[in-house]
């Protein structure tokens, strides 16, 4: 996590008063950096994401074969969690969509609770 607060400064730095589009812009880039680096903890990664993937995105080592090893660090290396754009889908709901650059991947944040998490 240390990892992800040294690289995510400056995008703090900058954000001064936030908006919900630089929020979402953020949850999103600090959730895709720290499942490519594989350095969140359960808690960490419930604080920024409402889905129940946890298990998924940051597998036991020990019980993945080895073609399911070679797969999820192929995944894992294709991420790229540069920030293309940030927009509301559409004026109807609250929802962000956060693309990324090359891949064109998306995340989709929404309010829950009274805070903004990545929803799938």
């Amino acid at each position: 996590m240390k990892k992800i607060l040294v690289l995510l400064m400056p995008v703090w730095l900058l954000a001064g008063c936030s908006d919900p589009l630089s929020d979402a812009e953020e949850i999103a880039a600090e959730l895709c950096l720290g499942v490519k680096i594989q350095d969140l903890d359960k808690e960490e990664y419930e604080e920024l994401a409402s889905e129940e993937l946890y298990e998924q995105r940051f597998p036991e080592r020990r019980e993945l074969d080895k073609y399911e090893k070679k797969m999820h660090d192929s995944i894992l290396k294709m991420m790229n969690c540069n920030v293309e754009g940030v927009r509301f889908s559409n004026e109807e709901t609250n929802s962000i969509v956060v693309t990324f650059k090359e891949n064109g991947s998306k995340m989709f944040i929404e309010e829950i609770e009274g805070e903004l998490k990545v929803e799938t």
